[in-house]
């Protein structure tokens, strides 16, 4: 991540891939602001770090997939906001305090109601990056309290 002394910024990718077995991942990669994903796919390192969406660091054999797939893309510097406050919840919220925020969430900003309204574009994309942070927000929470189970 370091070139000449600066930290490079990286852009988190959520994606989907497919293996040879069958099986499916769903998580994020990363790329440098002026790679693509293809290149990352492309070059010389035998594995491919991925981020599971539970937040786990794993190593994927390039030739042990049959299909990639890029979803979405997220910025780093808002890639980890903490989800209490993406969904403006105290930290010690109950999870029906949480499905309450979620809900309200989805119901101000998805693209599919603002879409129908006929607001522009630019909006409509503010809106699916927003739905993201929240969709992601509201599944770190509901593993959190999984785990506290």
């Amino acid at each position: 991540m370091l070139a000449g002394g600066k930290i490079r910024s990286k852009t988190k990718t959520r994606t989907t891939i497919r293996l040879k077995d069958g099986s499916v991942l769903n998580g994020h990669v990363y790329c440098s602001q002026d790679e693509r994903l293809s290149d990352l796919l492309n070059d010389d390192k035998q594995f491919l770090p991925f981020e599971t969406m539970d937040g786990e660091i794993i190593f994927v054999t390039k030739d042990a997939m049959s299909q990639v797939a890029p979803k979405e893309k997220i910025g780093l510097e808002n890639a980890y906001l903490d989800p209490h406050d993406i969904l403006n919840l105290p930290k010690d919220a109950p999870l029906e305090k949480i499905k309450e925020a979620y809900h309200a969430k989805v119901r101000a900003f998805h693209p599919d109601r603002l879409t129908a309204l006929e607001l522009p574009d630019e909006i409509i994309s503010y809106a699916t990056d927003i739905m993201a942070r929240v969709n992601d927000a509201y599944q770190r929470l509901l593993k959190q309290a999984e785990s506290q189970d």
